[in-house]
This record gives structure tokens, sequence and C-alpha cells, in this order.
């Protein structure tokens, strides 16, 4: 067999969508995750069990649509993990299916490798096992975006009713998602393709598909009170936003594009394998081929790179004012399917061109996928917050206090065996003297020699941060009195 006869083999099967949904559902199932690896995790987790966002399970907005779509999946097949990794396949097969279509509108041409890239994406399939919503958000935010760009190059009014209504389906998946499309809304109300009042009672009927059962579940002065609530926390005390950070702009900026091309490309970075080294020189020789490209779009198609260019700016703002990017790369998905497109476009120039370019591109796919499936068998190994909490639950010591900020508490507390446990907050000095004393085993994530007690262990959990940021290293501090 010839080596391109070869490598068509799995593009004919990945071009198939049939084929294609079953490899994302199948592949997500066998890297599937059994532990709770973070807060955020946990909480969409038990909202599985028991849904009511005043709980925080999960966390305001309360993600109504797709906790509906992952209680109606765990129901039926009573697995956690399963249920979003059967998710994250299905998300991963959308945003596959309708780049590609994206993709064909803005450049009048099919890209070949673009499956290929989105299916191997180290972030796009890392969060298809994450108990969370982000990349079902992202699937639906790609399709909004597919019919905002056919009804805006097809004159089709009916697609633009269903892109009004899909922004609205979406504020109940992944609000912060949302301000990417502002650009498409504001383009449509200029153009006065549809009217404001008709197009805003689309996307209310959108809103109320999720917000009637909510009100229902919730009542409507409690959800009034926690939005307010989560609305001013997020801004101003704990959602990471720049209000509420230690870090600068710079500081953030820099965070994004780390975000970008280590976690979202797989790109190198300091401390990173020399296998990155290769995927980098390739994304790098991809895109530049796309920029030397010719006659990639048409003149009646600009408009639509023109409000792609312009969502992405919003976006971006968006995400470094107001996301918390230093340790969330998530926030940064909505970029990679179109970075992919044009890398996708620079990578069918190249095998156009003559062959020792082609050779190039079976190196880089092998290199993508040995640095993707090597992260995924990391991420099924627990977090570093989940090795603290086996640590603390599995040692012997019979009275145990566990000393640490209210949130790692909260994780904590949520486990089965917490209830033989006494949570602290790590800056009450006096309790946890007054407990140490009594002979009580005090377990801390800071040291706490000031309070001159007998450390008798300590150690670092590690978890890689390219499979998590969040908490990749927590130390463990055990005080015994005897």
């Amino acid at each position: 067999m010839k080596t391109q006869e070869f490598f068509r083999l799995p593009y004919s099967l990945i071009s198939n969508p049939f084929y294609l949904f079953i490899l994302c559902v199948t592949s997500r199932l066998i890297t599937s995750i059994n532990y709770i690896e973070d807060i955020d995790s946990m909480r969409f987790a038990l909202s599985l069990f028991d849904y009511d966002i005043l709980e925080l399970r999960p966390h305001f907005p309360g993600y109504p649509i797709f906790c509906f779509f992952a209680k109606t999946i765990y129901l039926l097949i009573g697995s956690v993990q399963m249920t979003f990794s059967i998710i994250g396949g299905i998300a991963t097969f959308l945003i596959i299916y309708y780049s590609n279509l994206i993709c064909e509108l803005i450049t009048n041409k099919k890209s070949y490798y673009l499956s290929v890239l989105i299916f191997l994406n180290p972030l796009i399939w890392n969060l298809g096992n994450r108990y969370m919503s982000d990349l079902f958000g992202l699937s639906l935010l790609i399709i909004v975006t597919y019919f905002f760009f056919s009804s805006i190059n097809l004159k089709n009014r009916k697609q633009l009713i269903i892109a009004f209504f899909l922004v609205g389906i979406l504020s109940g998946v992944r609000i912060s998602f949302l301000p990417f499309s502002i650009p498409f809304i504001l383009y449509v109300f200029f153009q006065s393709q549809l009217n404001f009042i008709k197009s805003s009672f689309i996307m209310l009927a959108g809103v109320m598909v999720w917000m009637i059962p909510l009100v229902f579940l919730t009542g409507f002065e409690n959800l009034y009170e926690v939005s307010i609530n989560h609305i001013s926390g997020h801004f101003f005390k704990w959602g990471g936003s720049v209000i509420t950070s230690n870090f600068s702009i710079l500081d953030r900026l820099l965070k994004i594009i780390e975000s970008i091309w280590a976690d979202g490309m797989g790109g190198f970075w300091k401390g990173r394998s020399p296998l990155t080294l290769v995927l980098s020189f390739g994304w790098i020789f991809f895109i530049y081929s796309f920029l030397k490209a010719k006659n990639i779009t048409t003149d009646n198609r600009k408009i639509l790179i023109n409000l792609l260019i312009a969502s992405i700016l919003v976006y971006f703002v968006w995400i470094l004012l107001f996301q918390n990017v230093v340790y969330k790369p998530r926030h940064i998905i909505p970029f990679l399917p179109f970075i992919l497109m044009l890398s996708s476009v620079g990578l069918n120039s190249v095998i156009s061109q003559i062959q020792f370019h082609r050779i190039l591109i079976y190196p880089f796919i092998f290199c993508l996928f040995i640095v993707t499936t090597y992260l995924n068998w990391q991420h099924k190994s627990p977090s570093a917050i989940c090795q603290v909490k086996s640590y603390v639950y599995d040692d012997n010591s019979i009275m145990k206090i566990f000393c640490s900020s209210s949130i790692v508490n909260s994780y904590l507390k949520k486990h089965k065996g917490s209830e033989n446990i006494i949570f602290l907050n790590e800056n009450n000095s006096v309790g946890i003297k007054r407990y140490y004393n009594m002979g009580y085993t005090i377990y801390s994530t800071k040291s706490l020699k000031d309070l001159n007690m007998t450390i008798k262990f300590q150690n670092n959990f590690y978890h890689n941060p390219y499979v998590n940021r969040l908490w990749s290293t927590m130390r463990i501090y055990k005080y015994n009195k005897h």
C-alpha cells in the first residue's frame, strides 16, 4: 500500500458523519475519568443527583440545558464518568461537523484535515472528559456561528431565525460565550435583515426554554437573589476578573497566549516535551502557508472574515478583563476551531505543493496524536487535590482536623468520609492549636510552623498542569502531638 493511500484510509473514516460520530463518542468513553478533579467539576457532578443552584449544584447560572441532557443520559446509563464523556463526544462531533461547514463558507474550499486537527486537539479532547459544560457550549457557539454566517452569505431569513433562537439556548449552556456573538447580532440589526423587535423575541424564546423550568425549580425571588450575588461575586470577589486578580494585564495577556499556544494547540513551552517543538514548527509552517496562499476567499465572503475578526476581538477583551484566564485555560476554547481552520487551509496548501512538503505532515500528525494521547492518559490519574483527599481520608489517624482555604475545604467536604473530619480555615490558628493540644491530628495545605507543633509528615502532590492548571501542585503537612 502506498503511503498516501495509508493516510487516506483514516481520513475516509473521519470524513463520514456516522463513523465520525461513533469515533468521537467511543474515543471519549475510552479516556473517561472516574474521579472529581476540581471544585467546578464537583458541582456539575452533584447536579446529576440533586440539581439546586442555591446549593451550587452547579453554580449560577445553573447551565440548565446542559444539566438536563446530562441528567437524562445519567438516568439511562447510571454512570457519571460515561455521562460526561458521551456529551463530550457528541460535542466534539458537532464542533468538527459545523467547523467544516464554516470553513467551506469562508474559503469556498473544503479543508480535508480540519476534522483530524479538531479530533486530536489536546484541550478539546481533555474537556470532552471533564465534568463541565464548556465543550458542549463551544459546540453550540460553533453552530450559532454557522447559522449566522450562512444566513448572511445566502440572505436566508430562516437560518437567521435559527441563529437567534440558538443564541438564547446558548445562554443556558455557557453564558460566558455570548460576547463572541455580539458582532453577529449587531451586524444583523444594522443591516435590517430581521427587525430588532422580532429578533429579540426569537432570542427571548430561546432563553425561555431554560428560564421557565429554572424559575419553577428555584423560585423567582431565590433565582434573582442568587444571580445578583453571583454576578457581584464573579466580577468583584472570586471570579478571577482583572478587578479581583493580583495579576497585571500583561500577566493575564501572557497566560492567554500560553493557554492558546501550549494548552490549546500543544505548542512548546518551558518544561514541555521536545515533541511539542515538532508541533510548534508544524503550526507555524501551516499558518505561514495559509497567509501565503492566494485566492483563499472571494469578495462576497470577506464580510464573514471581518465579522469573525470582530467576534474574536470582542471575546478576547471579555476574557482578558473578566474571566479567570490565569488558572483556567478553558476560557480560550472559542478561538481554537478558527485557528485550526486557517491551519488546515495552510496544511492543504502544503499538500498541493512538492512531495517533500507533503512528507512533513505525517510526523506532525503523529506527534499531535502522541502528545494528546499522553495527556489523556495522565488525565485518567487523580488530580493533586484528589490525591490530597485520598491521603487524608485513608490515613489511619482517628481524630482528624483538615485546614485549608474555604474552597479546598468545600471540595473535601463533598466526599464520602468527610463526616469523620473537622474542617477549619487555615487562618484559624487558635482553633487549630486547641485541637492539636486535645490530641487531634492536624492536616494542612500550608505550613503551620509558627504554631510550634510537631510535624510528622510533609509531601507534595502533583498533576500535569497542561491537564488542569488549577491546583496542579498541592503540599500537605501533618502534625501530631504524640
